[in-house]
């Protein structure tokens, strides 16, 4: 069995939060209130949160916030 890595960037925290809840892209923007496109874009490192995108996200996905925690230099 492969064993998961903790992710190393927000990005990867994001998309494997999103992954274990196994959720579209849609899913996680009706949960959340952030925009899939939004979503999409964070995920694949092609735009930065906001402050208030983090906090809706940290919100709707508190383990978002313990992976942060082991993210060197992150916090959220």
């Amino acid at each position: 069995m492969k064993q998961k890595q903790s992710p190393k960037t927000f990005p990867e925290a994001l998309k494997q939060c999103r992954l274990d809840k196994d959720w579209t892209f849609k899913q996680m923007a009706t949960i959340t209130g952030v925009a899939a496109s939004t979503l999409h874009r964070i995920e694949n490192a092609k735009a930065n949160p906001t402050d208030r995108t983090v906090h809706k996200l940290k919100k709707a996905l508190p383990q978002l916030s313990e992976m942060a925690v082991a993210l060197k230099g992150t916090s959220l």
